[in-house]
């Protein structure tokens, strides 16, 4: 189970109580009338300055302005949610560092092509450019989420507890979730022409090798696997191709050509599961994978307000208020 899935939506990233920030307006704040003209906030001596709450809050504006009520009363709402969110964000920069956690050069680099590579470059800049960030400031802010993940599950997913009566109430009361339906394990051949297609399989047909073939004609990404499509269960498939794979059998073993926006297929039978109950103890790990996620949030903020209590920090209430351009 991915524990982390952000990074595609990441590209459309919540400015406004994003990476699981708290947006509680009654935090306890020590409030200070900061000295520096370009200075909003003070955190434990880590000053924030007037240009970043600015960015933030003019890409808020530029991204959600749709959304937004006019009026000052929202605006001032929207200031102290963005302040708020800032406050938070150093704290827990300030935390890591506390503890000793990094993100390595390798790792960024590792995470930003796996973001990355759903999107053509074209794709991905005006993506960015629609939330005002530069790829600079993206990666910064892949950089925050990495480091705020090895925070998060080091602190506090860590130290969530899931106990045996528990598990086992939950595995009573959602039986139907532990059930795996009919699946088939297949190969698939992609051609660009139908023709091509229907020649292949009339070679299939004859007893041609389908690996030999795929790796020699298959225009699929699944060609570095030979094709093989794992087991696949209804609904994991466009509706074309699961209606071909789920009329396969050992009898019926090659299916007839199938047209897909990625071309022609031909699904080759591997072999078939029936559909099975899984048993408590089968489920106990997606189970305890279930609680800890449905937990994780309430957790985070318990420990975010317990930093914040422990914090000085001081917020130049009136230029929040009255800074201009706002």
């Amino acid at each position: 189970m991915n524990r982390y899935p952000l990074f595609k939506a990441f590209l459309l990233i919540g400015l406004a109580c994003g990476l699981l920030v708290s947006c509680d307006q009654d935090t306890k704040r020590h409030i200070a009338l900061v000295p520096e003209n370009e200075t909003i906030a003070v955190l434990n001596n880590e000053k924030i300055p007037l240009s970043v709450f600015q960015e933030r809050f003019q890409a808020y504006i530029k991204q959600y302005d749709d959304l937004i009520q006019p009026g000052e009363e929202n605006r001032q709402t929207i200031k102290k949610m963005v302040i708020d969110q800032l406050i938070a964000e150093e704290l827990i920069r300030q935390e890591a560092t506390r503890k000793g956690i990094q993100v390595s050069k390798t790792e960024l680099e590792t995470s930003a092509e796996e973001a990355l590579s759903p999107y053509k470059n074209a794709n991905f800049d005006s993506r960015l450019t629609a939330v005002n960030l530069s790829k600079k400031q993206w990666k910064d802010k892949l950089r925050f989420m990495l480091l705020q993940k090895k925070l998060i599950l080091q602190e506090v997913t860590a130290k969530i507890t899931v106990t045996k009566r528990e598990i086992n109430d939950y595995y009573s009361k959602h039986r139907r979730q532990f059930v795996e339906g009919r699946s088939i394990r297949a190969r698939n051949l992609t051609l660009a022409t139908g023709s091509e297609a229907d020649a292949l399989r009339k070679l299939l047909i004859r007893g041609a090798n389908v690996k030999d073939l795929i790796r020699r004609h298959s225009i699929s990404p699944d060609k570095v696997n030979d094709g093989d499509l794992g087991f696949v269960q209804r609904s994991e498939l466009p509706p074309e191709l699961e209606t071909a794979l789920f009329a396969l059998s050992k009898r019926h073993s090659i299916s007839d050509v199938v047209h897909s926006q990625d071309g022609y297929h031909i699904l080759v039978y591997v072999q078939s599961k029936r559909r099975r109950r899984f048993t408590l103890n089968q489920s106990k790990e997606k189970i305890r994978s279930i609680l800890v996620s449905e937990r994780e949030n309430e957790a985070f903020k318990g420990w975010l307000a317990k930093l914040k209590e422990h914090a000085t920090i001081g917020i130049d209430e009136k230029m929040l208020r009255t800074e201009e351009g706002f």
